[in-house]
């Protein structure tokens, strides 16, 4: 399945930083990013000042992230624009364009990580500085995602990365000798076992049958496995 992770929350939450840590975690994936910076390079008012036209532009921006066939880190998703929208003053049959094309588009996708406000707003010229404002956003964010499956992220930006990955693989754990195809031994085994027991990695276990063994094997995400075994090669 076609994995599409959407980091969402108000400005100034960190999203950026942990986008960043991700691209090197996540082989495979394409990465989409700074839609509202896109759309303000072409002119168009952006923030507390958006109009119809930018929300429109934004709104193509993102059905054009959602037709690639590849796995996807988005920094902005869908919802980003209809909990925006909601605080500006919009004619009514942009709204109403907005929430139907979400309802249609929602499903695609996979994964919403919340990004909570923790900081204080950073002023880099282009993000809002309007305190106010933004804790609207964080509120309505709270307020769409109360019956969407999500993960709320905290900590430090490698705790949020950790966090992430563990949500968004925790379906797909695979044995160590799935992962190098081999039998990789007592010795080896426990080891790996100890590492992920060390950094509270999710262990999951499977029932197998193979040529010299049957029984249970433990299971490891797929991302702590490249992590362990590129350290230890």
């Amino acid at each position: 399945m076609i994995k599409r992770i959407a980091l969402v929350g108000s400005s100034s939450t960190g999203k950026t930083t942990v986008y960043e840590l991700l691209k090197n975690k996540l082989t495979g994936f394409d990465f989409v990013n700074e839609s509202t910076r896109t759309v303000a390079s072409y002119g168009f008012p952006i923030n507390e000042h958006g109009t119809d036209l930018t929300q429109l532009a934004i709104s193509s921006f993102h059905l054009e992230a959602l037709t690639s066939r590849k796995h996807l880190l988005l920094d902005r998703s869908y919802l980003d624009l209809v909990v925006y929208s909601e605080t500006l003053d919009l004619l009514s049959s942009t709204k109403d364009f907005l929430e139907a094309t979400w309802s249609r588009v929602k499903d695609e996708y996979t994964h919403f990580i919340y990004f909570p406000i923790e900081f204080d707003v950073v002023d880099d010229g282009v993000r809002s500085v309007n305190e106010k404002w933004r804790r609207t956003i964080d509120m309505r964010f709270k307020e769409r995602l109360g019956d969407i499956e999500h993960l709320t992220v905290n900590g430090s930006p490698m705790q949020r990365v950790e966090q992430i990955l563990n949500y968004v693989f925790k379906d797909d754990l695979i044995s160590v000798f799935e992962y190098l195809g081999l039998n990789a031994g007592i010795k080896l085994g426990q080891e790996v076992y100890r590492a992920a027991k060390a950094e509270g990695i999710e262990i999951g276990s499977k029932f197998v049958t193979t040529n010299t063994y049957t029984g249970d094997v433990r299971t490891y995400p797929r991302h702590f496995l490249n992590k362990y075994f590129k350290k230890h090669q």
